[in-house]
């Protein structure tokens, strides 16, 4: 049984186009939502035409009944458009959240196009893949864009998934990076403590006040700061603030938060650069011991990463 779930866990954190675009099978999308429904409309899932599931559309209500649409999608080499929910013909699959949800399928081989949407994602490239109802001939690649019918074309949005990037020292930096790769999230961890080195794999050495060159910051990374003692604090802000990171935020009190804004001042950043730094670190007032800080700081920057990008791009509403 717990075999079985943390295959479930992994198979919803692969990107279902990266799997496609490998062995074939067919791509199952939402493409329409009325009402409540688990899943944005824009989410994605794969079967395999080796029998292997990748994604979920509604945390287990439809999914089933989809792996049989599949199979006749496959079979039939055509496209193919069901509903669930209300609105449907199949009154034996209930969703306990109302909604009616447009689920578009496309059958594929190994399609060019779909190897380029996952090479772009995984190279951490925000896209859209516009998706024609005739099938996955004359997909294409195209900028991000709003998931959304075109006419006969759905867009999917294609976003990088969140991204940490935690500099610091000390139990915090450890345990926030654990709970944030617990979660299904990258976290890459910048440190010049040897206890934290010998505690996070992969942890990149910090010898001075400046990122390793090989450090990437793009638009989906929160840059998070572990220091008690603000020796490199300076400098490595600066380096965040001058990157397209969508979050950074340092751990402190009021007063050495204002002290840092005064710091950066002195050091030639003006002052709406300085704001980009999150106003507050964390969603839990004064948090004191370091789980609770790990929790109050990943929450905050999951929201601010679904404010960002989820919410502008992945709609709800079928209009």
């Amino acid at each position: 049984m717990l075999d079985r779930h943390f295959d479930m866990l992994t198979s919803f954190l692969l990107d279902p186009i990266a799997g496609l675009s490998q062995t074939g099978g067919v791509l199952a999308v939402t493409t329409g939502v009325e009402g409540s429904a688990y899943r944005p409309m824009g989410a994605a899932m794969a079967f395999l035409s080796d029998g292997t599931r990748i994604g979920s559309l509604s945390s287990g209500c439809i999914e089933e009944a989809l792996a049989d649409e599949a199979g006749h999608a496959l079979t039939e080499g055509s496209f193919r458009q069901v509903r669930y929910g209300e609105g449907s013909p199949w009154i034996d699959i209930k969703l306990p959240c109302g909604a009616g949800l447009d689920v578009s399928l496309w059958p594929t081989g190994r399609k060019g196009i779909l190897s380029d949407s996952a090479s772009q994602l995984a190279a951490r490239e925000p896209h859209a893949l516009h998706l024609p109802a005739g099938g996955l001939d004359d997909a294409t690649t195209a900028p991000l864009a709003h998931a959304q019918w075109t006419d006969d074309v759905f867009v999917l949005p294609r976003i990088p998934p969140l991204r940490f990037l935690v500099i610091g020292t000390g139990l915090e930096t450890i345990l926030f990076a654990e709970m944030a790769r617990a979660s299904g999230y990258i976290a890459d961890v910048v440190s010049p403590d040897p206890f934290v080195q010998a505690a996070m794999k992969g942890a990149a050495p910090l010898a001075s006040d400046r990122l390793p060159p090989s450090t990437a910051i793009d638009q989906q990374t929160a840059v998070v700061f572990f220091f008690h003692e603000h020796t490199y604090e300076t400098g490595l802000l600066q380096s965040a603030l001058q990157s397209p990171a969508f979050w950074i935020g340092a751990q402190g009190s009021k007063r050495k938060r204002d002290l840092r804004q005064d710091e950066l001042k002195a050091a030639g950043l003006d002052k709406i650069a300085v704001e980009r730094i999150a106003p507050h670190f964390g969603t839990i007032p004064s948090a004191r011991d370091p789980q609770t800080l790990a929790v109050s700081v990943l929450a905050d920057v999951v929201g601010a990463y679904k404010a960002a990008w989820c919410d502008p791009y992945f709609g709800s509403v079928k209009a």
